[in-house]
């Protein structure tokens, strides 16, 4: 995967050589090779992280053979050996091997649409330059960011955030609106980021800048539809299916691991490797130590994955002093604000596995689609359908509203914001006639908490080290599969992915199939007793920041003091308070 940037631009007098001003933030994404093009009224960069046909054969930006259509593209098309099959079979020719170099003939022969034909994780951009016409895709669930920027008849777009907002983004304007879902969220839901001038492209959608508009369509959403299945031969088609999806992430000419937690779903990926006859498979685990040397970890479940498939094991442990020395980095490579501290250990993770492969594979996706979170089982209980948005936030959201609303002042506050946005995804989901409880529950958290957290901060950490992320769960062909599960086969007496479990059985040991859901261990709750809980403190009421007026000081500090003398700290209410704090000091400042 790779990293992309663009400039269209109806000002006759725009100097097209700032496209290079992308290059520096970029660069890590890419660190391989560099593709320049520039024409007319429009530039485009690629950065290149060379994964398939490593040759110089596969330098970006491709071109149609009369030269009229160029495509950049970050991502890979797990499809593309059919896919490339039957664009010869119509005539064109191909310069490389490269899975991206078919997506410019396939817009040529299936016109926008062509989309519907491939199965990868993406953002890929299309310049017609006989329509002047621009394209930009993102991938069906969101695993590849793109953000974009409208301002005085010139469009920007880029894989990463940082570039927009620190070089082009004269107006450095907080949305009032994606700060109080930030508030309650930890994240900014998609399309919005916290500045007003820069959006995100929503997953499944693509824009389209044409005659100087912009819309924005959308071209895949998900179809939640049950059917009847006896058990077996659903326990069957799930082993087929989550087994299809890992085998199409192991196209690579270049070397690929995994992040093995111990849990079911990265060590399912780790056995389908084994049993497609891959040998000596590099996995990395991580572990933390407080400064009494206490160790907390999954490493005895990593080590039991591990010991019988053979492979040649990492395991990283990281202190709290390690959590904090690599915080400005991580924040730089994040660009958007995540309050997720779990994150942050992924990045060092990330760091060292970069040193040994290109590519490495995790299980993002699993639990949004076999019903795997505790919180599903929780919400299940008092789900109603008149209520659903509500009684989805009030499970879900970190901060309530009655407590967002307490800490903002008043000239910051947008009262239900987010219950708004809630609702206007569950009734997209009403809107397809579907009416099953813990599809609506995955529904929603497929178009808000996953682009946002999980594939957001997996996707920033591994690019930042040029490593490339894949996630087989959300092969569309196995998600679309997972949908027409009842929920009965999700859970069932009480366990989480039952289906998914009955279906490796035999292929894991007992230890990893009883497992139930842990979460990545990170031990928040010591280290906030710590250094973490006065670091926030020191950072979040201090002058500086308190100075911005946007919050309600009195609040802000009882908010503070109410979590450091809970007897729980591990729900990281306030992390999200510093983080916030020092994007503004880097972004906004």
């Amino acid at each position: 995967m790779c990293g992309i940037a663009g400039i269209v631009s109806e000002n006759i007098n725009f100097d097209f050589n700032q496209i290079e001003k992308f290059d520096k933030y970029l660069k890590r994404r890419g660190p391989d090779d560099k593709g320049v093009f520039k024409m007319c009224n429009c530039a485009f960069l690629h950065r290149r992280l060379s994964v398939i046909d490593t040759s110089r054969r596969g330098r970006q930006p491709f071109f149609n053979e009369s030269n009229t259509i160029m495509s950049v593209c970050n991502g890979e098309i797990y499809n593309y050996l059919n896919l490339r099959e039957d664009i010869i079979s119509k005539g064109h020719r191909l310069k490389s091997f490269s899975d991206n170099e078919i997506l410019i003939h396939l817009y040529e022969e299936y016109g926008e649409n062509f989309v519907d034909y491939i199965e990868g994780e993406f953002a890929i951009a299309i310049w017609d330059s006989s329509k002047k016409k621009l394209l930009i895709y993102r991938d069906r669930f969101g695993v590849k960011p793109i953000y974009y920027l409208f301002n005085s008849k010139t469009f920007y777009f880029s894989s990463d955030f940082t570039s927009l907002a620190a070089e082009f983004l004269s107006n450095k304007t907080l949305d009032i609106e994606a700060l109080n879902h930030f508030i309650i969220f930890r994240y900014v839901p998609t399309p919005a980021t916290l500045f007003q001038g820069i959006r995100k492209i929503p997953p499944g959608h693509y824009l389209k800048m044409e005659n100087e508009s912009i819309k924005l369509f959308k071209y895949y959403s998900l179809f939640y539809k049950t059917k009847k299945i006896n058990e077996a031969s659903a326990i069957q088609r799930v082993r087929e299916k989550t087994s299809e999806a890992i085998q199409s992430r192991l196209m690579s000419d270049a070397p690929l691991g995994v992040f093995l937690s111990g849990g079911l779903d990265s060590s399912i990926i780790v056995s389908v490797m084994h049993n497609l006859g891959l040998k000596n498979i590099k996995t990395y685990s991580i572990g933390f130590k407080d400064e009494k040397n206490e160790i907390s970890n999954e490493f005895e479940f990593s080590d039991t994955v591990a010991k019988q498939f053979n492979t040649d094991h990492k395991k990283i442990i990281i202190s709290e002093k390690d959590f904090y020395n690599c915080f400005d980095e991580w924040l730089e490579a994040m660009g958007e604000p995540v309050g997720a501290p779990a994150a942050v250990p992924l990045f060092l993770l990330s760091k060292i596995a970069s040193k040994e492969v290109k590519v490495i594979l995790n299980g993002q996706g699993a639990d949004e689609n076999f019903g795997g979170y505790d919180w599903y089982k929780t919400m299940l209980e008092v789900f109603n359908y008149k209520k659903a948005p509500s009684q989805f936030l009030a499970r879900y959201a970190g901060i309530q509203e009655l407590e967002k609303n307490r800490l903002l002042r008043s000239n910051f506050k947008r009262v239900n914001a987010s219950l708004k946005k809630v609702t206007e995804i569950f009734q997209s989901y009403k809107n397809l006639g579907q009416q099953d409880n813990l599809s609506a529950i995955c529904y929603i958290d497929f178009y808000l908490g996953l682009p946002e957290v999980g594939l957001k901060e997996v996707d920033a950490v591994t690019m930042n080290f040029g490593l490339e992320a894949r996630v087989p769960y959300l092969n569309y062909n196995l998600v679309e599969f997972a949908c027409t599960l009842p929920e009965n086969l999700k859970i069932k007496s009480n366990n989480e992915k039952y289906i998914l479990r009955e279906a490796f059985k035999n292929s894991l040991p007992k230890e990893i199939i009883n497992r139930k859901k842990l979460g990545f261990p990170v031990p928040v709750a010591t280290w906030y007793k710590s250094k973490l809980g006065k670091m926030i403190r020191d950072v979040v009421l201090d002058k500086r920041s308190l100075n911005r007026n946007i919050f309600n000081r009195e609040e802000l500090r009882r908010f503070l003091n109410q979590e450091e003398n809970s007897s729980d700290c591990s729900h990281n209410k306030t992390f999200r308070f510093l983080v916030l704090e020092l994007w503004l000091r880097r972004f906004l400042d």
